[in-house]
């Protein structure tokens, strides 16, 4: 009995060991896997080394009847959470994707539409589309970012910048480090490099919309 108990603590020791020393940091998963993997090749060998001492026929088949049951439906159980664990992380991510480019539109867009309405009602006939911008977002321009998006500064991960401002010509540049980009080598209007980036155009012909990166 005694010599039980130990095979018991052991394998249990072994399957936490096996948990803990897979590294965490990117999922769970596989130190869960692992661990499954461990216990149950434990389970298996405790249960064919003291079966053995059981003298009835029967009783040994009806025992590893009911382990490999429990077995078999603990395999399709994980596998299953597992697989809806997988498909909750990628709706996740499509939800996330779809609000972060939500973001970068609207942000990009504010500022063009106001300008574009203060340029097309200005009683100045010569004020240019840099000049009209300039009035209204001045303030809010440092180094030539845009600070116009109330988001939480601990998960920020939109920024905007005045790509380029002339006379006819206004470029507002959204950057996202969490969207897919086309290219890692891209340099991006905030001097970063490889980041979703789009682009709001204002011309006195009106607004367009480009995706650089």
């Amino acid at each position: 009995m005694i010599r039980k108990i130990i095979w018991i603590i052991g394998g249990l020791a072994i399957t936490v060991l096996a948990f803990f020393i897979v590294d965490r940091s990117g999922s769970i998963w596989p130190a869960v896997i692992t661990a499954s993997i461990v216990g149950t090749i434990f389970i298996i060998g405790f249960a064919f080394r003291w079966i053995g001492e059981i003298n009835s026929s029967l009783n040994r088949k009806a025992i590893i009847l009911v382990l490999a049951v429990m077995l078999l439906g603990s395999s399709v159980y994980a596998t299953l959470i597992y697989i809806d664990s997988n498909n909750q992380h990628d709706r996740l991510t499509h939800i996330r994707t779809h609000i972060e480019k939500e973001i970068l539109s609207t942000y990009v867009q504010k500022p063009l539409l106001k300008t574009l309405r203060d340029y097309q009602t200005s009683e100045d006939a010569k004020q240019n589309i840099d000049e009209t911008f300039y009035a209204r977002y001045d303030s809010l321009v440092q180094d030539r970012e845009l600070m116009i998006a109330a988001l939480d500064e601990s998960d920020l991960t939109t920024a905007f910048y005045v790509y380029k401002a002339n006379a006819d010509t206004l470029i507002i540049a959204g950057e996202s480090s969490i969207l897919d980009a086309k290219s890692g080598d891209f340099q991006n209007a905030s001097g970063a490099q490889g980041r979703f980036e789009m682009h709001g155009i204002l011309t006195p012909k009106g607004i367009s919309y480009e995706r650089r990166n």
